[in-house]
């Protein structure tokens, strides 16, 4: 017989208030402070006329950085539903979302416990598209489990969910409906491996490839066209914030930019006074014991509070000093940044990071920004060490080369790809079809003035 240990680390609870607390924004911090202090009476909310109320729905955020995907995904995110803490102590925390669906299927399997809490674990860290999209590597360091552990349980999470759920890329989740629908194995690779290829119309190299004829090949981008991208659309919340609270505010002076944050002077809440005068003067042992441990509650989430602001605080000083350019020159200026550059900076979990920008705005002399439009995707290049340029800015590095071309004579995208080229910036022709798109600026041929 042999006999091992093994040591997991389970998120209790508290921690798991402690991260619900990281990611909420000012309003929903001062409800949540509003919430606890219907069952804890030692709690005395502070309520502060708030006069930097900006009146601008969150839907906006879209439009105005529709240019950029990752921006667009993090900016549709009023409330997380698909995050594991977003719904404690939350009315409505109970509703039929994608994790509770998911976790209802999941009871169901004859699956040892141990997995089955990991696939658990897991349905509460898709997004709102269901899709999974932190690695691996950083949920097995944050479930206590091993890597292969992880990947066990994902593989048969999406084997029991609807088709598409649990994927890490559109590919994936393709890939994953054609299974379901028992399809062609080329197809399956196609969707896989070659999406790319398709949409460029490059049927005779996946005709030799993958042994499908033109038609095979049009009949497949058909068969694609009706499946699902968004697989966990059907479970999303259409609710929207009304408003948005900036939190963070940067400011010149002399040159340098200053970092300044609302958590530091705002209070959410006191200690009623009645009630730590009585925990001195009263001789019942009940009520003594009562009061103190709502106290030490009170005094928690005060820490918790303080514990959110700080790291916040850090966060934003990092993307700061990294996204120095972009207050002074603008969208030009903004530079390739990912959580896990933040992350490694301060040693924390992407997890982590991903939790602190959620939903946070920061207000600069030139207006109002989510904290996550700063993360810019870096663009592939011929030469990684050449390109420093993240994608938002290549959009408007192309806006401004089309504004100034002689519009009888319009510039082809191969033309602009040559003129990012001599700035430093290598990237397909068919990308900057892509960006043009996504500005919605049509080709050369439409744009030519007679």
């Amino acid at each position: 017989m042999e006999l091992s240990q093994k040591l997991e680390l389970q998120l209790s609870q508290q921690q798991l208030i402690s991260l619900q607390i990281l990611q909420m924004n000012t309003l929903d911090l001062a409800a949540y402070v509003e919430e606890q202090a219907q069952s804890n009476p030692v709690i005395e909310p502070i309520h502060e006329t708030d006069e930097s109320l900006v009146s601008v729905s969150v839907k906006d955020w879209e439009d105005c950085y529709d240019c950029d995907v990752q921006n667009r995904y993090y900016s549709e995110q009023p409330i997380d539903p698909y995050d594991p803490v977003s719904n404690i102590a939350h009315t409505g925390g109970l509703e039929m979302t994608l994790p509770n669906a998911l976790c209802l299927l999941i009871e169901c399997l004859h699956k040892p416990e141990p997995l089955r809490s990991r696939m658990r674990f897991l349905a509460h860290c898709l997004d709102e598209d269901g899709y999974l999209r932190i690695n691996l590597e950083e949920l097995a360091a944050e479930g206590g489990c091993s890597t292969d552990e992880i990947a066990e349980a994902l593989n048969e999470l999406q084997r029991t969910a609807p088709p598409g759920i649990g994927a890490r890329s559109l590919s994936e989740c393709l890939a994953l409906q054609l299974k379901a629908r028992h399809a062609d194995e080329r197809i399956v690779c196609l969707a896989r491996d070659h999406l790319e290829d398709l949409a460029a119309r490059r049927y005779q190299l996946l005709s030799s490839l993958l042994g499908l004829s033109e038609d095979e090949l049009h009949k497949a981008k058909k068969l694609l066209s009706e499946l699902q991208p968004r697989p966990g659309a059907a479970y999303a919340s259409t609710a929207k914030a009304e408003y948005i609270v900036p939190e963070l505010f940067v400011e010149q002076e002399n040159g340098d930019f200053i970092l300044s944050i609302r958590g530091r002077e705002k209070r959410y809440f006191s200690l009623d006074s009645y009630y730590c005068s009585l925990l001195n003067t009263t001789d019942d042992e009940e009520v003594r014991q009562y009061l103190t441990d709502k106290i030490q509650q009170a005094k928690l989430l005060r820490w918790r509070i303080e514990q959110r602001r700080s790291t916040l605080e850090r966060c934003a000083e990092v993307i700061i000093k990294r996204q120095k350019d972009f207050f002074t020159i603008g969208r030009r200026g903004l530079k390739p940044l990912s959580l896990a550059d933040v992350a490694s900076v301060l040693d924390l979990n992407v997890s982590t990071i991903s939790r602190t920008i959620r939903n946070k705005y920061l207000a600069y002399p030139g207006g109002v920004v989510p904290l996550s439009f700063f993360f810019i995707r870096k663009v592939g290049s011929e030469n990684a060490d050449q390109s420093d340029t993240g994608n938002v800015a290549i959009c408007e590095i192309i806006k401004e080369i089309i504004a100034d071309e002689n519009k009888k004579h319009p510039l082809s995208d191969q033309t602009i790809c040559e003129k990012l080229t001599t700035r430093g910036i290598r990237i397909a022709r068919r990308t900057i079809a892509k960006y043009r798109d996504k500005l919605r600026i049509p080709p050369a041929s439409e744009r030519r003035e007679k």
